[in-house]
C-alpha cells in the first residue's frame, strides 16, 4: 500500500535577456547574472503544452563553453527564463 505521494515540483525559473537569435528562431546568446553566454549548440528544442492543447512555451537545450542550460521563452509574453543550469 502507498502511503505517500511525491510530487515533482516546477522548475525554478530566472529571467535571462535573450541577446541574439540564430534562424530568427534559435537562441544564441544570453545574458544571465551580469554574464553574457555565447550558446555552442542546440542540443534539442521542443514545444510544451497544456492539457487542452494550447502552446504555454517554447523549450531549448543549449550547450555553452561554460554548461548546459535550459531554456524557456512563454508563448504569449515571449520573455525568456532559464529553467535548468549551475546554480539553480
Amino acid at each position: 500500500m502507498k502511503l505517500f505521494t511525491t510530487r515533482k515540483s516546477a522548475p525554478a525559473r530566472e529571467p535571462i535577456r535573450l541577446l541574439a537569435l540564430r534562424h530568427g528562431y534559435f537562441p544564441r546568446r544570453f545574458a544571465w547574472r551580469g554574464q553574457s553566454y555565447a550558446i555552442d549548440t542546440v542540443e534539442r528544442a521542443w514545444t510544451e503544452t497544456r492539457s487542452g492543447g494550447a502552446v504555454e512555451g517554447y523549450r531549448f537545450r543549449v550547450r555553452c563553453a561554460e554548461d548546459t542550460f535550459e531554456l524557456l521563452q512563454e508563448a504569449t509574453s515571449k520573455r525568456w527564463y532559464l529553467i535548468r543550469g549551475k546554480a539553480l
